[in-house]
């Protein structure tokens, strides 16, 4: 809210031979005391960056039995404005069938819905914030874990017959309205890249769930 400036000025009495009546001076106020322009609304962008996933020691693999595969969302504040009333919510998910078999299509718009669903119901019942987040904060991820792996489980992964997913969402408010990101991606071991620190591909979701700063809907009451 801007405040008004009221600005009191005290003139001295000033005695001439021959007053001569005149106009009062109009009074400028320093520049410093001008009220300022108001600053532009500096937007916030929450973008999901990369996927990391979890590799076990010795197996050097994060497909091991008996335990979940962990995988790290990382979501950054790509704009200067700070992100307020943060909420991120992912999940990981095993899908049984290879990339390229047509049920995959159907299951994973079924599986995206029903994360979608959840996830907008959660934020209409008070799902608690996380920090605010600083302009060009890249330093923010949420965890998604799968169920306890089996063995035969473990084995399908690795060959790439079963794949995992993850879907993430994440909100927040700046000066301009409410925004949401969202990611959908898979994991492929045995598909290689050129770079040491991810030698194995994550790739988008075939039916194209990933968005950048989308307008927010929230759940229809």
């Amino acid at each position: 809210m801007a405040s008004e400036i009221v600005l009191t000025v005290q003139q001295e009495d000033k005695h001439v031979a021959q007053p001569v009546p005149s106009a009062p001076a109009k009074f400028e106020p320093p520049q410093s005391a001008a009220p300022k322009p108001p600053s532009p609304r500096v937007q916030a962008s929450l973008e999901f960056t990369h996927t990391a996933i979890v590799k076990f020691i010795p197996d050097n693999s994060p497909f091991i039995p008996d335990s979940p595969a962990e995988i790290h969302v990382v979501y950054a504040n790509t704009k200067g404005g700070i992100a307020r009333e943060v909420l991120a919510n992912c999940a990981a998910l095993i899908f049984s069938g290879s990339i390229g078999n047509a049920h995959l299509v159907d299951a994973e718009t079924e599986k995206w819905n029903e994360f979608k669903a959840g996830w907008t119901t959660n934020i209409a019942g008070g799902l608690p914030t996380d920090n605010d987040i600083a302009g060009h904060d890249v330093t923010h991820f949420c965890l998604a874990q799968t169920r306890n792996l089996k063995q035969d489980e473990v084995q399908r992964l690795r060959d790439e017959i079963d794949v995992i997913y993850v879907f993430g969402a994440v909100k927040w408010r700046d000066g301009t309205g409410q925004y949401e990101s969202q990611v959908c991606t898979f994991f492929l071991p045995k598909a290689k890249t050129l770079d040491p620190k991810a030698p194995a591909q994550w790739r988008a979701c075939i039916t194209g769930h990933n968005v950048t700063r989308r307008p927010f809907k929230p759940l229809a009451n």
